[in-house]
């Protein structure tokens, strides 16, 4: 695996992430983040909280913006206790 520096630190998992992304739909994850998160009884401002992350960065997952952290990613998913396939639209269950 290649690593390299995103400016902050380096990181082979960020290679990862960026194939990964490549392949999904963004318009399904946030129509999933939205519905998910509406589910839980949460706000964007609660989720963004739990987070730690601010609640223009939930805003503008949910409006396909920008995309999550993997880490922020990983913590959605354990969060809405889905899988990050379905998170992401890679899978219908």
């Amino acid at each position: 695996m290649k690593y390299f520096n995103n400016g902050r630190n380096i990181c082979g998992c960020q290679v990862f992430y960026r194939k990964f992304y490549d392949n999904i739909s963004m318009n399904k994850f946030k129509e999933r983040l939205k519905e998910l998160r509406i589910e839980k009884g949460l706000t964007q401002k609660q989720l963004a909280k739990e987070l730690n992350v601010s609640e223009d960065s939930v805003y503008n997952w949910e409006k396909g913006r920008s995309e999550p952290s993997i880490n922020d990613l990983i913590t959605l998913a354990t969060m809405l206790d889905v899988t990050i396939d379905y998170l992401v639209g890679k899978t219908e269950i």
